[in-house]
């Protein structure tokens, strides 16, 4: 018969368990461990971290205009119309259009604009 083990040493065990796994955690957060011990010299709580400034860096002039420059992107002028108010900037494939005309015997240079 296998021996039933009682339930205050089940307890101890899962709390001895637990503890080591807490321990396995801060272990490998060691941020972590340092934090805690910080919040609790202090005497802070988790909501006084929320209520605390979103940046303690300092921004410089050098450092401001080393920001990313977004690139304006012009658009083409436009090269060829035709009398439906079609228009195409000569970039790319031909549009239907201008391929139609084409097939039908019109130069692409007649919608020039």
């Amino acid at each position: 018969m296998p021996r039933i083990a009682s339930i205050k040493s089940i307890r101890a065990q899962i709390a001895a368990l637990e503890a080591k796994a807490k321990k396995i955690e801060t272990a490998h957060k060691p941020g972590v461990a340092q934090v805690l011990a910080l919040m609790k010299k202090y005497k802070l709580k988790v909501a006084d971290l929320s209520s605390a400034p979103k940046s303690t860096k300092k921004v410089t002039k050098a450092s401001a205009t080393k920001k990313t420059k977004k690139r304006s992107i012009k658009k083409a002028a436009v090269k060829y119309r035709d009398d439906n108010g079609n228009t195409w900037t000569g970039r790319g494939l031909a549009p239907k259009w201008l391929k139609a005309a084409e097939k039908a015997g019109q130069k692409r240079d007649t919608f020039l604009v």
